[in-house]
């Protein structure tokens, strides 16, 4: 999963083109190069989230999930009875400019009707109107939490997300003869905490869980 983050990370880097104009000249002198596209989109998200939740999403692009293009069930249990589930959806929208509001309501539509927290990735940005109806959606105690990342904070949490592979390349890659191997590890998943707060704070998760272990691939 993090070889797939690099990949994609630096292909949305260099292939994806905010502004249009600039793209249709792209394309048309380099028809041949794999642009980067929506389902380039969700796998990247798909990876911040394992990055910094240490939960594994599921694509459902291929069913076409209601406009649901990640999923996450977590159980709970006491003992080997299950007593509750979370349940997490997400919406990746490869845009530009504002989002129309009528995406958001209809997002916060299908969240409500299946009881999960949701979560709306997006290069573009939220209208005024879309600003609105999220901030009045979310005053409710009894409504489904919907969290908006647009384009700005995204850019906050890649660079969280860059901070946390380049610490474990670092530490995975360290050598020295006299390494204190408990200690350093101590003072790397510190710095992994720290950074994956920042980056639940940024998606405004309130409770981030630290007592997971760091997990690689």
């Amino acid at each position: 999963m993090l070889a797939q983050y690099k990949f994609l990370r630096l292909k949305f880097q260099t292939l994806w083109f905010e502004d249009i104009f600039l793209e249709k000249i792209a394309t048309k002198y380099a028809s041949s190069v794999n642009f980067f596209d929506s389902v380039d989109f969700e796998r990247l998200i798909q990876s911040l989230l394992y990055i910094l939740q240490d939960r594994l999403y599921v694509l459902t692009s291929a069913s076409h999930d209601r406009g649901v293009d990640l999923r996450f069930c977590e159980n709970f249990c006491f003992g080997n009875e299950v007593i509750g589930v979370s349940h997490y959806i997400v919406q990746c929208k490869l845009y530009r400019g504002n989002v129309p509001a009528a995406h958001i309501r209809d997002f916060f539509g299908v969240l409500t009707k299946e009881v999960a927290e949701g979560y709306f990735f997006t290069t573009g940005s939220s209208s005024p109107a879309g600003k609105r109806f999220i901030a009045d959606a979310n005053k409710s105690p009894y409504a489904n939490k919907f969290f908006f990342v647009d384009k700005a904070r995204l850019s906050q949490v890649i660079q969280l997300a860059d901070q946390i592979i380049g610490k474990t390349e670092g530490y995975i890659c360290a050598e020295s003869e006299e390494r204190d191997e408990d200690r350093e590890f101590e003072l790397y998943w510190q710095d992994i905490k720290k950074l994956k707060a920042q980056g639940k704070k940024l998606m405004n998760i309130e409770k981030p869980n630290n007592t997971q272990m760091p997990l690689f691939e």
